[in-house]
């Protein structure tokens, strides 16, 4: 996290960490993800550290270029051509660096390398005629396929120099000697170097109207015969790729109306290649967040960036961080008392509920004697508190309860009185019987 924090910074404000240069430094024990951050930051520094900070980062990324790790390897290749492109001082030297790797037998280096030269030749091609006659004559030892399709189009791209005057014809040439052994990106390179070196050519030498004096092989230009060759053998190769890509270079350059339409799609200037910094973009990312280590705007589905702090003109009120009212205390005090007495109150009626004793006072019932309870009730009818509530909840129990004993005694002196009559009218009955037999 450190690293990728540094890497942030570096890409904005890279002077503070040009003394620390030494602290970057590829180790063996480091893993991928590390040795990637540090050599950014390397070539981040690059152009602002002295001579000798200079010598040791370049050494230091000549000795991975030369490793056994493909990808350290290509990325070393690619910090090279980062420190050519960020200072144009050193560019020769970085130059010369890559242009030892192209004679390397390894084909992932040579590959990488011929790329990262391609991109400082076409930052300053005018001063790079000799570099490209060195890549011709390595084509006799290049092997790999994207080694000799990116020499052969850099070769292409050189054609009209000095008039035409240059290696690409005689580069052409040898290339048509060996075409059928050649990969298909190769090829198509090939087809590609004919079609630039024969526009170039009707371009400096517009041929004569055909008659029949001049119709014979004879008449024709080495270089005219020579895109004839090429455009002959790629007619029957097995790649359709490379047969329409002949069949589109004949029809428009066989027309001497449609020579300038041909140098358009040819012989366009093409735009200078920039290698940026492989984490540039995060650097508006905030310092230390998720955002800023996975990746880009386009890598983060729904990113949103966070708000600017606001301005003192459009900052909230003081007062919305100045502490509530004392009145809210005391109703939460209030409240919590309320509580208290609503649980003491539900165990004393599980209490009556569960076992009532004949004759005991009833619990919760002031006691004879004892002094009376404060109202608890206002003038319209509305208790309170919850105290207040649940006491007038008791007092109406309380009266039920009573009323309920009422409604008992009077049953049970109705049955009483009517056990007496019953009692008073069989003694009447009795003594009017024996009335009856002393007659």
């Amino acid at each position: 996290m450190a690293l990728v924090n540094i890497v942030s910074i570096a890409l904005e404000h890279p002077q503070p960490f040009t003394q620390f240069a030494t602290h970057f430094l590829v180790h063996a024990s480091d893993p991928a993800y590390i040795w990637r951050l540090k050599l950014e930051v390397l070539t981040l520094i690059f152009p602002h550290t002295n001579i000798h900070a200079k010598n040791l980062i370049l050494s230091e990324l000549e000795y991975f270029a030369k490793g056994y790790d493909k990808e350290l390897v290509k990325e070393a290749v690619r910090a090279i051509g980062r420190c050519a492109q960020s200072q144009t001082k050193n560019a020769a030297r970085c130059l010369r660096l890559l242009l030892r790797q192209v004679e390397s037998s390894d084909g992932t280096l040579v590959a990488e390398s011929l790329t990262v030269i391609r991109h400082i030749i076409q930052q300053d091609p005018q001063n790079h005629a000799k570099t490209v006659v060195r890549l011709a004559k390595a084509l006799d030892t290049a092997t790999n396929p994207s080694a000799r399709a990116s020499i052969v189009w850099l070769v292409g791209e050189f054609a009209g120099i000095n008039n035409g005057n240059n290696v690409a014809a005689d580069t052409l040439r040898i290339l048509a000697k060996g075409f059928h052994s050649e990969s298909e990106q190769a090829k198509l390179q090939i087809v590609l170097l004919a079609a630039k070196v024969y526009a170039h050519h009707l371009n400096y030498d517009p041929p004569a109207v055909p008659t029949e004096e001049n119709q014979g092989d004879e008449d024709r230009h080495p270089i005219s015969l020579l895109f004839s060759y090429i455009l002959l053998l790629a007619r029957y190769d097995l790649s359709y790729d490379l047969r329409d890509r002949a069949r589109l270079y004949k029809s428009i350059l066989s027309v001497p109306s449609s020579t300038q339409l041909a140098t358009l799609l040819l012989l366009a200037p093409k735009p200078t290649p920039q290698a940026p910094s492989p984490s540039s973009g995060r650097e508006s990312f905030t310092l230390g967040s998720a955002a800023m280590v996975i990746g880009k705007d386009e890598d983060i589905r729904g990113y949103e960036a966070l708000p600017e702090w606001t301005t003192p003109s459009r900052a909230p009120s003081p007062s919305l961080r100045e502490p509530p009212p004392s009145a809210t205390s005391g109703t939460d005090t209030h409240r919590g008392g309320g509580a208290m007495s609503m649980s003491t109150a539900v165990r004393g009626a599980g209490v009556r509920s569960a076992s009532p004793r004949i004759g005991s006072p009833r619990i919760g019932s002031p006691r004879v004697g004892s002094p009376a309870l404060p109202p608890t009730a206002k003038a319209n009818g509305v208790p309170e508190s919850l105290e207040d509530f649940l006491a007038s909840d008791e007092e109406e129990e309380e009266e039920e309860e009573s009323d309920e004993d009422s409604d008992d005694g009077d049953d049970e002196e109705e049955e009483e009185s009517e056990e007496e009559s019953e009692e008073e009218e069989s003694e009447g009955e009795g003594e009017s019987a024996g009335l009856l037999g002393t007659k």
